[in-house]
C-alpha cells in the first residue's frame, strides 16, 4: 500500500513542477472563447465571400494553435504517466522475481510477471489506465486538431487562387 501511495504522490508532484515551469513562464494563456458557428459548412468554399474567408481563416488558426497546446500538455501527461509506469513495474518485478528465488519457486514468464506486477499493485494498474485514456485523448485531439490544419490550408488555396487570378482579397 505504501508503494502506491509513493507513486500516485510521484506522479502529481512531476505534474505539478511542470505546471509550475509554465506558470513561470507567464505566458497568455490560449482559450477557445470565440463566436464559432457550431456547424462550419465547408462544401462550396469557393462561393465565400472574401469576408468569409478572412473568418474561416481567423476560425480555423486560432482554434488549431488552441489545440496544438491541449495536445501538447496531453503528451506530457502521458509521458509523466509513461515512465512512472515503467519504473514501477520494473520495480515490483524485480521484487517478484526476488520473491520467486526466496521461496525456490520457478519464476513465470515475462508475460505471466508482468501479469502479476500489475494484477496485484493498485498503483500500477491505475497508472496504465490513465496512459492508456490520454493516449486514446491525445490520438483523438490529434486528429481534430489536423482536420483543423487541413481546413486551413484549403481555405488558404482558395485565397492564394483568388489572389493568383487577380480578385481583391
Amino acid at each position: 500500500m505504501l508503494e502506491t501511495q509513493q507513486n500516485d504522490t510521484h506522479i502529481g508532484a512531476v505534474l505539478r513542477r511542470v505546471d509550475a515551469y509554465f506558470e513561470k513562464l507567464e505566458l497568455p494563456k490560449l482559450e477557445a472563447d470565440v463566436e464559432a458557428p457550431k456547424v462550419i459548412q465547408i462544401s462550396d468554399l469557393e462561393d465565400c465571400t472574401n469576408k468569409d474567408l478572412e473568418n474561416y481563416l481567423l476560425l480555423f488558426g486560432g482554434f488549431r494553435s488552441y489545440l496544438d497546446a491541449k495536445l501538447a500538455s496531453v503528451e506530457s501527461r502521458k509521458t509523466i504517466l509513461e515512465s512512472s509506469f515503467e519504473e514501477g513495474l520494473n520495480r515490483m518485478l524485480y521484487l517478484l522475481e526476488e520473491k520467486y528465488g526466496e521461496e525456490g519457486r520457478r519464476r513465470p514468464n515475462k508475460e505471466s510477471l508482468r501479469g502479476e506486477a500489475i494484477a496485484t499493485n493498485a498503483s500500477l494498474k491505475r497508472t496504465r489506465q490513465e496512459f492508456i485514456e490520454e493516449e486514446g485523448l491525445y490520438i483523438r485531439l490529434a486528429g481534430i486538431r489536423n482536420a483543423y490544419k487541413s481546413m486551413y490550408d484549403a481555405v488558404s488555396r482558395v485565397v492564394a487562387l483568388r489572389v493568383s487570378s487577380g480578385e481583391q482579397v
